[in-house]
């Protein structure tokens, strides 16, 4: 029973060599297959033609319910100048509420006392007039925003620079398989 686990294990082994083996060409000698990979790169750029802008809201009052309402007043102020510089409310955001209490710091041996409340309002803004991106922050801070946390430029409709970017990279591959690079 032992020598046939052998043998079993040997022509296995065997017929795993054999399906790697080179195979041989009409003249009899081993061949190899070969694989030819072949990739383009293209880039396509474009000036942004709008922005999108985070900016919040911070507050902090004696109680948690002070703190909401201090910051729900200001958020009110400004989504309302919002409105008014023309931004559509599709564009505006919230992406962010929060409320932390804020505590003395530990003391060996003593709880850590509740010194306040604070409340974080984030919304984010796409600004699809560009030329108006300083007016829309500057009515956010006269608002109330205390905290902007980035902007980012980009295009309303990146589509139309993705497809000459691929046209591009397939120009590319095309060039290198014309130069023989490639099937």
């Amino acid at each position: 029973m032992r020598g046939s686990g052998r043998l079993g294990a040997a022509l296995a082994l065997g017929l795993a060599m054999s399906a790697c083996a080179p195979m041989a060409g009409p003249d009899g000698v081993p061949r190899r297959l070969s694989t030819v990979t072949v990739s383009g790169a293209g880039t396509a750029t474009a000036p942004p033609d709008m922005a999108e802008i985070t900016t919040g809201v911070v507050s902090r009052a004696a109680t948690a319910a002070q703190a909401l309402a201090q910051n729900s007043q200001a958020m009110e102020r400004l989504l309302q100048a919002l409105g008014g510089l023309g931004i559509a409310a599709r564009d505006i955001q919230t992406t962010n509420v929060s409320v932390s209490p804020q505590r003395r710091p530990a003391r060996e041996g003593q709880p850590t006392d509740i010194l306040a409340y604070e409340v974080v309002n984030q919304v984010h803004v796409k600004v699809r007039d560009l030329p108006s991106l300083g007016r829309v922050l500057d009515q956010q801070v006269a608002q109330g925003a205390n905290s902007v946390y980035g902007i980012r430029f980009g295009l309303i409709d990146p589509a139309p620079l993705l497809d000459e970017a691929r046209k591009r990279a397939g120009r590319a591959r095309d060039d290198v398989r014309g130069a023989g690079g490639g099937g």
